[in-house]
């Protein structure tokens, strides 16, 4: 499954976890982190985005199968990251 058009989709080392967590950008800007420290059936979402920071010509707008599938993906990239 790839990823929709203008998402990204970045593993990270957050010191605040134990395990690595994934980040989802959208044209660049970060919008939400996933993480496992509650186990893979715990998954934990956090928005990350503050609005008031991005610049007015971006528009942070997606449709709602989209944000559906990033999140899919960033869940199983996540979960299966130690299978690699």
């Amino acid at each position: 499954m790839s990823l929709p058009p203008n998402f990204e989709i970045i593993f990270t080392s957050d010191i605040e976890f134990e395990f690595l967590t994934v980040e989802v950008y959208f044209h660049s800007y970060r919008i939400f982190q996933l993480n496992r420290e509650n186990g893979i059936e715990n998954i934990e979402i956090e928005f990350l985005l503050d609005l008031r920071a991005i610049p007015g010509d971006i528009d942070i707008k997606f449709s709602l199968e989209d944000f559906y599938k990033v999140i899919e993906i960033a869940k199983n990239d996540l979960i299966n990251y130690d299978k690699k």
